[in-house]
């Protein structure tokens, strides 16, 4: 049986916010800062990606009546809703 092929996008605010750690990471390493709570966050973040990417069920299910309620489900159709933690939150 083949593998299910599993595509994590980011979309909106997360795909900006993502970007944007991701950019301040770059600038960090380039001032040989090794260790800060922006290297610890987005580590944790492509870390859950990976994760999601063999394990698209991971983390905490949310209650489908409090998904229909967010902008998710307007915004992005969204019917079915998983939280994670992250390192720092």
């Amino acid at each position: 049986m083949a593998e299910k092929r599993v595509v994590v996008k980011l979309l909106g605010d997360a795909k900006e916010a993502y970007l944007s750690l991701e950019k301040k990471v770059k600038e960090e390493k380039a001032k040989d800062i090794n260790s800060s709570f922006n290297q610890t966050l987005s580590n944790s973040i492509n870390d859950k990606i990976a994760i999601l990417k063999t394990k698209y069920d991971y983390g905490d299910q949310v209650n489908r009546k409090i998904v229909a309620r967010t902008k998710y489900a307007r915004d992005y159709k969204v019917t079915n809703l998983f939280r994670v933690d992250l390192a720092g939150y």
